[in-house]
């Protein structure tokens, strides 16, 4: 994972541990979600997952790093390992 990225997950998860109104089932779901997801794609893992949400949800919001777009676009054409 590039550090751009890195930098914003961490950011993020800071930002998540000092507000103490989290939804814990709105947590919940997503990781259940996530699970679910992985379970029936054994090619991907909770990394990719978590970049890939993250750089689309970040180029979709106007975000104009090239770093950005190039994960956007990988995850859209990115063949399953065979």
């Amino acid at each position: 994972m590039h550090q751009f990225l890195k930098m914003i997950v961490l950011s993020t998860a800071r930002n998540l541990l000092v507000k103490k109104e989290v939804c814990l089932n709105g947590i919940q779901a997503l990781f259940d979600g996530m699970r679910a997801f992985l379970s029936s794609r054994p090619e991907w893992d909770q990394y990719r997952v978590i970049t890939s949400a993250l750089a689309g949800f970040l180029f979709q919001n106007g975000c104009g790093d090239r770093c950005v777009a190039q994960h956007y676009l990988n995850g859209l054409f990115m063949k399953p390992d065979a």
